[in-house]
């Protein structure tokens, strides 16, 4: 099925899924010969209080044989239906009708709205989560450098007590007291790797474990620096202690060792020697990862230990593999920087600041990868965006159907419109019109309504309405084989009529007659108007031309017994005929029932003449 005029079908229409179906209908004889006939009748659908014409439509139907119809019927079937195409884009249009369109700003204005709240909050949120993990990394490398700055002020206090006791002012260095003095020192601090005494000149006299006794460690920068005073030495790989204390990391680090000297000074202020203490490097990296415990290493965060070259020193895998920002120590707090690896870290530095009497010039850098650092306010956005999304469709379907609710009056109101412009049915407008704007509406749209398709004198139908009524009876003799009976009518000497008693007399005589030719026709008989005096009447379902002249009998003796007021006794001519298999148009029946009509005229008036085929 499809509507009468594709250019004009009504804009609801779109909403359901448009098909063109072509079918012919086969009917089997005993024989092989087939016949068939296009089905073509007019029908309406009703739909949510709206009326929808429709017509069906065929289209060069190819006719199956019967033999075929036996063998191959699913062949023949796709083939006698091959017009049929189902129009999935037909929803496409559908955006134009209002309710979709309001329930679509609706959605897309709170879509936005929650698009830009969302930005907004987002934005708020990373900066503050910027913020907050730039502070807590901040507080880390802090605390790291605070540690490792106090255990080296303790490494350098204990060296320098240590060296000012009487057993290393006045004692013999070489004897056991000093190095059970240095035995003590070692076994109570398990950083410490090897404690021992040089000589003024610079070989070693004392150790622990016996180890390096009777070695030559003048040009060391331990020995020159403790001859000048109390020294913290920066880290260095082992050299005398490499082969004593073997020590590798699986990662493949050597032995490094943190030197701290002193020179020891008699009681006459004469130099006697140096006492020196290697601290393991092993002890300083321990100090740093303690801190990160609570950095949230396990999250992805880093630490590494600069010196004042920017080189990194710990971890030891990180040197020469990771390179070190140009901005590294310029940052402010909630900076992201980015490091030479392209990828953008939170970063804070903190220098190493130990009250010894040389500033090693460490750094404490902490960073942690900006997606890491941001994850929970990326989780955050993503439950928002899935909240939003929800709440957008909730809204759009609440949306969808608070403004079905109102544009259902207005899309039956253009339904109403489109059906008043084809003209197949009258038009069905909406009970409730939902505000007065849309019932003012209404009541324009009835007058046009009947402006349209009836005359405005009688109130019969109008000439166009009368064309298109014809279509339809024309239609359904072809689809069907029904027959149907046309009238004219013409009131005879009218014009006369006008000149003696006035034009508002010929209006009420012209009310009358139509009045009393109604009180004769059947409910689905029609009346029309189709010129100043001249009237058609459409008899559908009559059997043949006899029935048609019948009615038309009875209109003439209505009109010419009944007494029009103002004007007396009128009468009328009538020609009539009945349609024919052979009429070609629709307008074929009317020319017989027009030349009946003047044959009437022409014989006296005021009778009936009938018009064969």
């Amino acid at each position: 099925l499809k509507p009468l005029s594709l250019s004009r079908r009504p804009p609801t229409l779109v909403r359901h899924i448009h098909v063109t179906i072509s079918v012919t209908v086969a009917i089997i004889h005993n024989s092989d010969t087939v016949t068939s006939m296009p089905f073509r009748h007019p029908v309406s659908v009703e739909y949510k209080h709206m009326t929808i014409p429709f017509i069906a439509a065929h289209a060069n139907p190819v006719i199956p044989t019967a033999e075929g119809l036996r063998t191959g019927w699913y062949q023949h079937l796709a083939t006698g239906v091959h017009a049929m195409r189902v129009g999935l884009f037909g929803f496409w249009p559908a955006l134009g009708t209002m309710h979709l369109r309001m329930s679509l700003a609706i959605g897309l204005s709170f879509l936005v709205v929650l698009g830009c709240l969302c930005g907004y909050v987002g934005g708020i949120a990373t900066e503050n989560a910027m913020t907050f993990q730039a502070e807590r990394l901040k507080s880390d490398a802090r605390m790291a450098a605070a540690l490792l700055s106090r255990n080296l002020e303790e490494r350098e206090t204990e060296i320098d007590l240590l060296r000012r006791s009487s057993a290393f002012v006045r004692g013999d260095l070489s004897g056991n007291d000093v190095l059970a003095s240095l035995e003590r020192l070692k076994s109570a601090r398990k950083e410490l790797a090897w404690v021992g005494i040089a000589d003024q000149h610079g070989r070693i006299i004392a150790g622990t474990g016996g180890m390096l006794v009777g070695a030559e460690v003048s040009h060391r920068p331990w020995f020159v620096e403790g001859l000048r005073g109390v020294y913290s030495g920066d880290v260095h790989e082992a050299v005398l202690l490499a082969k004593r204390l073997p020590h590798r990391t699986p990662s493949g680090e050597p032995l490094r060792l943190v030197d701290f000297s002193a020179p020891i000074i008699d009681d006459r202020n004469q130099l006697r020697g140096v006492l020196v203490a290697h601290a393991h490097w092993q002890w300083v990296t321990d100090v740093v990862a303690s801190t990160m415990d609570g950095a949230g290493a396990e999250k992805g965060a880093e630490s590494f230990l600069i010196d004042r070259y920017g080189n990194i020193l710990h971890p030891f895998e990180a040197a020469g593999n990771i390179l070190l920002p140009k901005s590294m120590g310029t940052e402010e707090p909630g900076a992201s920087i980015q490091w030479p690896d392209g990828a953008r870290y939170v970063t804070a530095s903190t220098p190493v600041i130990a009250k010894t009497l040389q500033d090693l010039g460490w750094r404490i850098v902490i960073r942690h990868p900006e997606a890491l650092a941001l994850a929970p306010v990326t989780r955050l956005r993503d439950k928002f965006k899935l909240i939003g999304f929800l709440s957008t469709i909730a809204i759009t379907l609440v949306a969808w159907h608070l403004s079905r609710r109102f544009s259902r009056p207005i899309e039956a109101v253009a339904l109403a419109t489109q059906t008043l412009k084809t003209g197949l049915d009258t038009p069905s407008y909406p009970h409730r019109p939902g505000c007065q704007e849309l019932a003012q509406m209404i009541d324009a749209m009835k007058s046009i309504s009947a402006m349209a398709q009836r005359d405005a004198l009688t109130g019969v139908f109008n000439r166009r309405s009368a064309d298109q009524l014809m279509e339809l009876m024309f239609d359904r003799r072809t689809n069907l084989g029904t027959g149907y009976g046309v009238i004219l009518i013409d009131a005879d000497h009218f014009k006369k009529v006008n000149d003696q008693f006035g034009h508002h007399t010929g209006d009420a005589v012209l009310i009358d007659l139509c009045r009393i030719t109604e009180g004769l026709l059947r409910g689905d008989d029609k009346l029309a108007r189709i010129g100043g005096e001249e009237f058609l009447v459409l008899l559908p379902d009559v059997g043949d031309l006899s029935g048609v002249y019948a009615v038309a009998e009875r209109i003439r003796a209505a009109i010419e017994q009944h007494h029009f007021a103002g004007a007396g006794r009128i009468t009328a001519s009538i020609g009539c005929a009945f349609a024919s298999s052979q009429d070609r148009a629709a307008q074929a029946i009317l020319e017989r029932a027009d030349q009946a009509l003047y044959q009437a005229k022409a014989a006296g008036r005021n009778q009936v003449v009938e018009a064969w085929a």
